[in-house]
Formats: structure tokens, C-alpha cells, sequence
């Protein structure tokens, strides 16, 4: 995504207690402490294609972004 984005990256391991917009991620199922604010995007994998919801992968993440404004 570029090094704008290297300022916005967030590592943690209850990924719910985060705010933000988005959250773009391999694991179909986020549970934590907290009900999540963000749209959940999953990011295309072998292992999760059979999950539903918002996906992208790196030649679809541009398309994915902008449908979800």
C-alpha cells in the first residue's frame, strides 16, 4: 500500500479495541473485547475462501476501497 500507510499500520492482539475505518485482515473470524467499529475486509487466502463478507487481494485492493465509500 506505500509508505503513507506505514504511519497508519497498527499491530495488537485484540484487533476489536482499535478504532478506525477498516480493518483488512486473513482471519475470517475477529472476536475480542470490544463490538468492532470498522468494516472488516478479508484479505484472500487459500484458507479462508469459503468465508463470506468484503474480500480483496493485491490486484483488487484499489477496487475494494473505493466500493466501500
Amino acid at each position: 500500500l506505500g509508505s503513507d500507510w506505514v504511519s497508519r499500520l497498527i499491530l495488537t492482539k485484540d484487533k476489536t479495541i482499535v478504532r478506525g475505518e477498516v480493518l483488512v485482515d486473513d482471519n475470517p473470524t475477529i472476536v475480542g473485547a470490544m463490538v468492532p467499529s470498522w468494516i472488516h475486509v478479508l484479505f484472500e487466502q487459500p484458507y479462508n475462501a469459503g468465508a463470506a463478507g468484503h474480500r480483496m487481494n493485491w490486484s483488487t485492493w484499489r477496487q475494494c476501497f473505493a466500493a466501500l465509500r
